[in-house]
């Protein structure tokens, strides 16, 4: 019970958890400083600052409460149900994590952000303008079809002239819950940008989808679209974007969709580059869609630090579903077989060191796109065996807008060319 409540505190996305709660974000609130508050029937308002601590659990404290500092998920839920039973708060925790309604105690009603939502989309209207996109290579046509014409605006800044911004809707399990703002020269996210992610339409209508594409931005979805619609012309497809950087929560908003569409294959574009390989491997680790193996790695494994080349990745187990022996054999095979088929391109040189102590299993490698693409099929066989839905799927540049660029031949340094049946990159 020790290290389940242990992978509570680290993995589980406390500020989700809070909304479910009926906190919601403020308007102060931002990436490194999570503010959430609720306001009761009586007027009086509940005010938490989340951020994790040294060992990298989620805490909150409260700057009206002194007794409110460095409480972690745990307190906070058997605050919430009245409790101390520690079997009570997790079987709540897990009823979150399966998709269980919102929950608001007596005398609370749930808030709104204190970016006005509708105030904002009141500035959006029907694209007309698409300067923005057709400068990147995207055609104008491509936003105006099915998939993207109902959740992609031009955005007209109050008190300015301006309307050549494109503005995408984020979505949460409330609905429409923030806009992705973008031009040549300025980006910003309105509203719950920490739940919140561009969706667009499904192209067929049924509710089963057979392809749903996740990646970094819209600019990404719409590219992908238009390079590789003749393909997937019989498909129902649903793309996806997280504007940036994956949070936790989008992880949860994300898998909720996948429940309801049950998509058979799920493809994870993020950018090709270190961030993005690291994005994919955070999906991976924290995503509880479509497991077969019920146990559970904790996300902070996932910080590699910047600047140095050697990194270890730690899985910490749960022992009590798993002994911590045949849980290394298992990996142990997994490593050896790709350690063996990747010889011929690093040398003598293993791929992969592994070890074990205390709790812990480590993996030591290098930091490269090589070794973090073998790094999440390692995942992905330890935790979907023997199948998953999800695939890696990498543009042959940075991300898609610069392969729909190659294309078209517009790209500052490369074209992409047919050759037999695929595209292949050709300097300009």
């Amino acid at each position: 019970m020790k290290q389940e409540l242990e992978w509570y505190k680290l993995s589980v996305d406390l500020v989700q958890v809070m909304r479910h709660f009926g906190f919601r974000l403020t308007k102060k609130s931002s990436a490194n400083n999570v503010r959430l508050k609720r306001i009761k029937d009586t007027g009086e308002k509940d005010l938490y600052i989340v951020k994790r601590n040294s060992q990298d659990h989620f805490t909150y404290w409260s700057p009206y409460e002194d007794q409110v500092k460095g409480s972690t998920i745990i307190d906070f839920v058997g605050n919430e149900i009245g409790t101390r039973n520690i079997n009570n708060i997790c079987r709540v925790v897990d009823d979150f994590l399966n998709g269980a309604q919102p929950i608001f105690s007596k005398g609370i009603k749930p808030t709104k952000t204190e970016d006005n939502i509708d105030q904002i989309l009141s500035h959006t209207k029907k694209i007309t303008h698409a300067d923005y996109l057709i400068g990147r290579g995207i055609d104008k046509l491509t936003a105006l079809q099915s998939p993207f014409k109902k959740v992609l605006r031009n955005f007209q800044f109050p008190g300015t002239s301006i309307k050549t911004n494109i503005s995408a809707f984020l979505y949460n399990e409330d609905g429409i819950c923030g806009l992705n703002v973008r031009n040549e020269d300025y980006s910003r996210n309105y509203g719950d940008r920490q739940s919140g992610v561009f969706l667009s339409s499904k192209t067929k209508d049924k509710t089963k989808l057979d392809t749903f594409f996740l990646l970094e931005s819209f600019e990404d979805a719409l590219a992908h679209f238009e390079l590789y619609s003749e393909v997937l012309v019989n498909k129902n497809i649903r793309y996806g974007s997280t504007s940036g950087s994956l949070t936790s929560s989008q992880i949860l908003t994300l898998d909720r969709i996948f429940r309801t569409h049950q998509p058979e294959r799920i493809c994870l574009g993020f950018d090709k580059d270190i961030e993005g390989f690291l994005y994919a491997l955070k999906y991976l680790c924290q995503t509880t869609y479509g497991l077969t193996n019920d146990f559970k790695i904790n996300d902070h494994v996932l910080k590699v630090q910047k600047g140095v080349e050697q990194n270890t990745f730690t899985f910490t187990p749960d022992t009590q579903i798993y002994d911590l022996g045949y849980f290394f054999n298992r990996i142990e095979i997994i490593v050896n077989k790709i350690n063996n088929d990747s010889a011929l391109y690093v040398g003598h040189q293993a791929l992969f060191e592994l070890s074990v102590s205390n709790e812990h299993i480590s993996l030591v490698f290098q930091k490269n796109k090589f070794t973090l693409t073998k790094l999440f099929h390692l995942i992905l066989e330890l935790k979907f065996e023997p199948d998953s839905p999800f695939v890696l799927q990498l543009s042959q540049l940075k991300d898609f807008n610069e392969d729909l660029q190659a294309k078209k031949g517009i790209h500052s340094e490369w074209k992409l060319v047919r050759s037999a049946d695929e595209l292949v990159l050709e300097k300009s």
